[in-house]
């Protein structure tokens, strides 16, 4: 049922997108957490808006965090660790997304946080490549790999399709390198055990760090 309800929303958005006056392209932002994704995301967003291009900006509605001191429901906006931020649409689901974007006359559709979106992986991959193959410009930002280093729901294959890869370095909150880093997942100050839920949302229990310096327990729970 779920299968045939999305693929009937695909079909009514074909209806609206055929014949693209513009060819479509797919922009992935990757990097771990601090390495200044919804930075770059925000500045995309405010130059597009600058030039008066319509835009449609989505974030998963599980991402709550409110990292800055505003007035409005963080689920409204995303936000930047410097400061910054912009109004954003939360979705609960890929079809949900889907609606919204059939209702309107965007250009560019940008998503932060695809990763959350691992629950519905091919429908999420699914509906990204008909925006592209339509003549949208999309953009999105995620983590490539989870806190156990490894690729992360539909990041990979979004990566492999994307015309162009943006990859961000972070500090190494252990070491101080500059590189490329991981998101080390912590529990009560102790690296996370590779078990724990995939999910678990919260800026103050995650950190990056380098290769060298990431940790992932695989011992036995009683030891």
């Amino acid at each position: 049922m779920k299968k045939t309800l999305f693929s009937s929303i695909l079909l009514s958005l074909f209806s609206l997108f055929a014949l693209p006056e513009q060819s479509g392209s797919l922009t992935i932002i990757g990097g771990s957490m601090c390495a200044g994704k919804s930075s770059r995301i925000i500045e995309t967003v405010r130059r597009a808006t600058l030039s008066n291009i319509n835009i449609l900006v989505f974030k998963p509605a599980i991402d709550n965090r409110k990292m800055l001191n505003l007035e409005q429901d963080p689920l409204t906006y995303i936000p930047s660790r410097n400061g910054n931020w912009i109004d954003c649409i939360p979705v609960q689901t890929t079809a949900q997304m889907a609606e919204i974007i059939k209702k309107s006359q965007a250009i560019i559709i940008v998503i932060d946080e695809a990763h959350f979106f691992t629950p519905e992986s091919k429908e999420f991959v699914e509906l990204i490549r008909f925006l592209v193959e339509s003549g949208k410009k999309v953009i999105i930002a995620g983590l490539e790999l989870d806190f156990r280093g490894e690729p992360f729901g539909p990041m990979p294959e979004l990566l492999a399709y994307a015309d162009k890869v943006i990859k961000l370095t972070a500090i190494c909150s252990k070491c101080g390198n500059d590189t490329y880093c991981l998101t080390q997942r912590l529990v009560n100050g102790q690296p996370a055990h590779y078990d724990d839920p995939l999910f678990l949302v919260g800026a103050n229990q995650y950190e990056p760090r380098c290769r060298s310096c990431h940790i992932i327990r695989k011992d036995e729970r009683n030891a």
